[in-house]
C-alpha cells in the first residue's frame, strides 16, 4: 500500500475496491500500517468501499492504523462507520 492516500491515487484505490466487491469479496480488511497520511479523497475511497460492502452485507475493517490516521478517523467520527482493529 502507498504511504499516503490522496487525490493522486484514490481513484485507483476506488477501482481496486470495486473490483474486489464485483468478485463477491464481502469482508475486507484494509491494512493501513504503512499509510502515514490520508486526505479527503482517501477517506472518500474508504467510504465508497464501506457503502458498497454494506449493501452486499459485508464488513470493512481498518487494521493497523497509524496514530495520525486513527486520530483523523476519530475526529471525523468515522470510527462509528468503520470497524477498527
Amino acid at each position: 500500500m502507498e504511504k499516503k492516500i490522496d487525490n493522486s491515487n484514490s481513484g485507483k484505490l476506488k477501482a481496486e475496491f470495486l473490483l474486489l466487491l464485483e468478485n463477491n469479496v464481502k469482508n475486507i480488511e484494509v491494512d493501513l500500517s504503512e499509510v502515514k497520511s490520508c486526505d479527503s479523497s482517501g477517506l472518500s475511497a474508504l467510504l465508497l468501499l464501506q457503502r458498497h460492502a454494506t449493501q452486499a452485507e459485508g464488513v470493512i475493517a481498518l487494521i493497523n492504523c497509524q496514530e495520525s490516521i486513527l486520530k483523523m478517523i476519530k475526529i471525523t467520527k468515522l470510527d462509528r462507520v468503520f470497524e477498527i482493529k
